[in-house]
């Protein structure tokens, strides 16, 4: 994230978003039901995109590789909202929940 100009526009493509036609994608990034919100902390040298769904979980994905590196499981119902800081991930829900992880 040092590197980008501001503004950016990064290139993702989620299941379920239009594509124009396009069968190429930069990174595809799956959950099993609709993206709500989306989150992005660098982490030492790595960095990383947090999203979260309809199908109540919160997704860790490494930029670098397109790969989900660890499942956030604990709502009842979809993920509306969440916030990164350097060693917190929280998420709100329409469960009425606040959700707070260690990364």
């Amino acid at each position: 994230l040092a590197k980008l100009e501001l503004p950016v526009r990064l290139r993702f493509r989620f299941a379920g978003c239009m594509t124009r036609g396009h069968k190429r994608h930069w990174r595809k990034l799956e959950h099993d039901a609709a993206v709500h919100c989306l989150g992005l902390s660098a982490e030492g040298a790595e960095e990383f995109l947090y999203s979260g769904s309809r199908d109540r979980t919160v997704r860790k994905w490494r930029l670098a590789d397109g790969h989900c590196v660890h499942v956030y499981r604990g709502h009842s119902s979809m993920v509306r909202c969440v916030a990164v800081n350097g060693r917190h991930l929280a998420s709100g829900g329409d469960d009425r929940s606040v959700r707070l992880w260690r990364k």
